[in-house]
């Protein structure tokens, strides 16, 4: 990991660090390979009455990019996801959703990813969730439209550094304030944790039961 601005920390490997930096854009065969597949993929799927939706979750660099170190240059030229968003609209029947941009404008309204975590947080995920289900019902009208804003309040609170101050043996000594989303009507369905080491779901998988109480 590396640390940015103010703050920010940012995941830099399995290329992560080279993707922030521009530094290992696509060729055209590189290009050639992923439409092949992806078309082939949304042909299948079509031929099922299934519809079908590709969607590129971004990087926080992505959205956050003046929040990296001073001494990180981004070289000069379209990203990789600017690369093969353009390619699939221009070359293939593809259904693309890009969620940079209503990422991008939401962070003006509030922050949309963990500073000491790699992943987009609750505000984040619903702008990409309203996003990826709007492209869906275009598709199969029938799926049920995304909640609204107002359907859920953001509670903010401090907890310990996240996964990116884990890696690096700093939760205790870094926070993070969390913004997370409380429905406004409480759900039926909550997370059940394992009660007992020796339960069949202690291995870490989340289970939910319907609470008959609410």
């Amino acid at each position: 990991m590396i640390r940015g601005r103010d703050g920010w920390w940012f995941y830099a490997d399995d290329g992560a660090l080279e993707e922030a930096a521009n530094a290992t854009p696509f060729t055209d065969r590189d290009l050639e390979v992923w439409r092949a597949t992806l078309q082939r993929t949304a042909d299948w799927l079509a031929a099922r009455g299934i519809a079908y939706v590709f969607v590129v979750a971004p990087d926080k660099p992505a959205i956050y990019p003046e929040f990296l170190p001073v001494s990180l240059r981004r070289a000069a030229g379209p990203s990789r996801t600017d690369q093969l968003v353009a390619m699939l609209r221009a070359r293939s029947t593809v259904t693309v959703v890009d969620l940079r941009q209503g990422l991008l404008e939401a962070k003006a309204r509030g922050r949309v990813y963990h500073r000491t975590d790699s992943h987009w947080n609750d505000p984040g995920a619903a702008v990409a969730y309203r996003q990826i289900v709007e492209a869906v019902r275009a598709q199969a009208p029938a799926v049920p439209p995304a909640e609204p804003d107002a359907a859920f309040t953001v509670v903010a609170r401090d907890i310990p550094g996240m996964d990116l101050a884990e890696m690096t043996g700093l939760t205790g000594l870094v926070t993070e304030t969390s913004l997370t989303l409380v429905p406004v009507v409480p759900r039926v369905a909550r997370i059940v944790e394992p009660v007992h080491p020796d339960s069949q779901f202690a291995d870490g998988r989340i289970v939910t039961a319907i609470d008959r109480s609410a």
